[in-house]
């Protein structure tokens, strides 16, 4: 994708509501930020414990995880949050991950 391209991307965007983030090599679009309502992975994180923690978005999942010390990605607790918000139940499933057994236990 060239400058042009991107810059007509990034437009279209802004013009449903959304704008362009780049994470870990990667383009996403998002909610604008002045649409977010706090708490939010992206824009306004909570001060939970692995707030330090890179941000790791899992397209095959469809969800934002944070990645501790041990390389492995645990669920954001913000990113859950809004999905119990918005899902109800069904979120509980994002909730499940391959664990290290130590950070999530320290948060």
């Amino acid at each position: 994708m060239n400058w042009r391209e991107m810059q007509d991307m990034a437009k279209e965007l802004f013009g449903k509501g959304m704008e362009p983030m780049f994470l870990n090599g990667s383009l996403l679009a998002v909610h604008a930020e002045m649409m977010c309502h706090p708490p939010c992975a992206i824009h306004n994180p909570s001060d939970h414990p692995m707030v330090e923690l890179p941000l790791v978005w899992r397209s095959d999942r469809g969800f934002f995880e944070r990645r501790c010390r041990h390389g492995v990605g645990h669920p954001d607790p913000d990113d859950l949050a809004f999905k119990e918000r918005t899902l109800g139940r069904e979120a509980s499933a994002f909730g499940v991950h391959g664990c290290c057994g130590v950070c999530c236990r320290e948060n």
